[in-house]
C-alpha cells in the first residue's frame, strides 16, 4: 500500500470518527487521562512481590477457566 493511499484512508477514518462519534471520542480521551493519573499513583506503591501475586492469581483464574471450558458454546465443559 502506498503512502498516498494510506494517508487517504487515515484521513477518511479520522473524519468519520470526528463527525459521527464526538461524544464517544471525548469520553475516551477523558478516561484515558483519568487512567493515566491513577495508574501513575498506583505505580509509586507497586512492589515486585505485589506484581507476582497479581500474576499468580490471574494465571490461576485463566487456568481454571480453560479447565472448565469457558468460552465454549457446546456445553461440554467439565465444570457444567
Amino acid at each position: 500500500m502506498t503512502l498516498r493511499v494510506y494517508l487517504c484512508i487515515t484521513k477518511r477514518l479520522i473524519s468519520a470518527v470526528l463527525n459521527n462519534n464526538k461524544s464517544l471520542l471525548l469520553v475516551g480521551i477523558v478516561f484515558a487521562f483519568i487512567g493515566t493519573y491513577f495508574g501513575k499513583q498506583l505505580v509509586k506503591k507497586t512492589t515486585m512481590k505485589g506484581i507476582q501475586k497479581i500474576v499468580g492469581v490471574m494465571l490461576f483464574v485463566l487456568g481454571r477457566l480453560v479447565y472448565c471450558g469457558a468460552g465454549v458454546d457446546s456445553g461440554f465443559g467439565i465444570c457444567n
